[in-house]
């Protein structure tokens, strides 16, 4: 790990770095919120050919989340953003 460069790794790079601003690819946020960073994509996917099989990959397990707040973001996904972005 440390020939990779973790900074993790004791005698490592120094990992008292700026965390950058969010990546745009990382959709977070209240469920309006979500779904307004979402609806651009959104729009470009329905707009693809049905002979393209057009899907979004979605991330909602990350370290140190506990699994309540997890499970809760998916039901979220499923009873909001997905819902408000079908219409």
């Amino acid at each position: 790990m440390a020939q990779a460069g973790d900074g993790a790794v004791p005698g490592g790079p120094d990992t008292n770095v700026p965390v950058p601003t969010r990546p745009d690819h990382v959709v977070a946020g209240t469920p309006e919120e979500c779904v307004d960073q979402l609806r651009p994509w959104w729009e470009l996917l329905r707009a693809l050919p049905q002979t393209v099989s057009a899907h979004v990959t979605v991330r909602v397990v990350f370290p140190g989340v506990d699994d309540a707040a997890t499970r809760e973001s998916i039901r979220l996904l499923g009873t909001d953003v997905f819902p408000a972005l079908a219409e």
